[in-house]
Parts: structure tokens; C-alpha cells; sequence
């Protein structure tokens, strides 16, 4: 893990409070928890160290804080050695579900009035793909796999229709030509 990233060791070291997180290898600032979501604790991190669940591996093998003064990135992996059950997808049904999902421009009760977010609602996405750990949110690997997989089923419908239209181009081709021979034929 990169030394500017926020892990259960830096966590322990940065001390982490309900409040705030001292995350002076970021941004040289304190952050607020609202602005960065719920971020676990040394402790619990430490727990999820030590979990089933999590393969044994370290909580900050699966999420990360990264960037220089000013900028930043949550990371969360994807590495086909940390994950299992693979299965492959329908980018069609994919499809077919982001175009029947609510997608809304709304507020948190918490934001000001003039703040607007776009997106769908964890319910409806969580009913749409069956994602997730829960349905009242959204993971970003998940909401980023979706579009994914809908930009891979697009593609997949424009190459496809690409090919449908160069066959119907080539056979209006040879119809013309055809019609053109008969024209002369005909003396017209």
C-alpha cells in the first residue's frame, strides 16, 4: 500500500475518532467523517484483519484513500485473488435493467436546499442487480460494474448492428447495380 494512503495502520496512527481523521499524508488537513462516509476504526479494522470473512486479509486491502495536497481517490480492490465465485454476466439483461432503473436528481435531508445528487436509490439498484451488501447502499465497484457491463452490452449491440448495416449497404449495392443493368437493357 502507498505510503500516502489511508490503511488500518494509518488509521491507528492518525487517530481516528468518531469526528474526525487526521490525515495529514492526504491533504495536510483534518477531514470531516461527513465529507469521507463512515471509515472504520484501528480497531474494527483490526477485527476485519482477522475475519472469515475477509479472507484474512487487512482491511485496507480492500479499500484505500489516495492522492496528493488537494486531491485524492478511494481505491477498492479488484484482484482476482482477493475475490471468488466468478460467473459471467448477460450484458443484455444488464442492459435491460439500467434502462428500467429510476435514475433521479435529488437531495440528502442532511444537504443544504440547493445541493442535488443524481442516481439511482440503493433500494432500486439493490431489486435491479441483487448486488451488494445491503440495500440501502451502493458499492462504487458495483454501480461501476453495472455501467461497465451496459457499456460493453452498447458496444456489443453497435458492432453487431455495424455488421447488419454493411451486409443491407452491400446488398442495396448489388440491387442498384442490378436495376442499372435492367435500365439499360430497357433502352431507358
Amino acid at each position: 500500500m502507498p505510503d500516502n494512503s489511508v490503511g488500518s495502520r494509518q488509521l491507528k496512527n492518525n487517530a481516528v475518532t468518531t469526528r474526525k481523521i487526521k490525515d495529514r499524508a492526504v491533504t495536510g488537513r483534518k477531514i470531516k467523517l461527513a465529507t469521507l462516509g463512515k471509515v472504520p476504526s484501528a480497531r474494527s479494522a483490526d477485527h476485519a484483519a482477522n475475519s472469515d470473512k475477509l479472507g484474512g486479509l487487512p482491511s485496507s486491502a480492500f479499500w484505500s484513500l489516495t492522492g496528493n495536497a488537494g486531491t485524492s481517490t478511494w481505491n477498492c480492490t479488484s484482484d482476482r485473488n482477493a475475490e471468488r465465485g466468478f460467473a459471467p454476466i448477460s450484458d443484455n439483461l444488464i442492459l435491460d435493467r439500467l434502462a428500467r432503473l429510476p435514475i433521479t436528481t435529488w437531495s440528502y435531508k442532511s444537504d443544504r436546499k440547493h445541493v442535488r445528487h443524481v442516481g439511482p436509490v440503493a433500494q432500486d439498484f439493490k431489486a435491479a442487480f441483487g448486488v451488494g451488501g445491503d440495500s440501502r447502499s451502493i458499492g462504487l465497484l458495483d454501480e461501476g460494474g453495472v455501467a461497465l457491463a451496459g457499456v460493453q452490452g452498447l458496444y456489443r449491440d453497435l458492432t453487431r448492428q455495424e455488421a447488419v448495416n454493411a451486409r443491407q449497404d452491400a446488398e442495396i449495392a448489388r440491387l442498384e447495380r442490378e436495376v442499372a443493368a435492367l435500365e439499360r437493357q430497357s433502352g431507358r
